[in-house]
């Protein structure tokens, strides 16, 4: 597939387009999508990790849990995604597959700063799919990972045996 058009125009497949450029969110979707395309990845490999400010963006408010479950489904779905992730901060996290949903429920610990959660928990889920954790093994950890780091002070790091001490 061509990225880019005669004109120069950046490419981007039909259902794609019609899902972000409707809804607004704009240019980190497509900037996404594009180096997606460029790397010849497949939508299937992707999986999207939302926050739920995001993810309104793409698929509008629901009303009910109910409503968001088929929301993300239809999404996920619609672009041929194995799977979404949604982050929801003091609610944990919800991942929408084709084996239906799984949440896990944020840790109750006390929040000092929320710098750099969000990508600590994509860098666990990425680390830990990549040795070979399924998604629905790796979410909780990732989950974890992101509890960790919000009770520190500035950006932070999470160690090996904060991630796997006992609970």
């Amino acid at each position: 597939m061509t990225l880019f058009d005669e004109a120069g125009a950046l490419h981007v497949p039909a259902q794609a387009r019609e899902v972000f450029d409707v809804t607004g969110a704009g240019d980190t979707v497509i900037a996404t999508l594009a180096a997606m395309l460029a790397a010849g990845l497949p939508m299937r490999d992707a999986v999207p990790i939302a926050n739920r400010a995001e993810l309104q963006q793409v698929i509008g408010v629901w009303p009910s849990e109910d409503a968001l479950r088929e929301k993300a489904q239809a999404l996920r779905r619609e672009l041929g995604l194995q799977a979404l992730l949604l982050t929801r901060s003091e609610e944990g996290m919800t991942l929408f597959d084709e084996q239906g949903e799984q949440h896990v429920s944020a840790q109750a610990r006390e929040v000092f700063d929320v710098t750099g959660a969000g990508d600590t928990v994509i860098a666990t889920l990425a680390a830990l799919v990549g040795a070979g954790l399924s998604l629905r093994e790796a979410m909780p950890l990732a989950n974890r990972a992101g509890g960790i780091v919000v009770g520190k002070f500035g950006t932070a790091t999470v160690t090996y045996e904060e991630l796997f001490a006992p609970s």
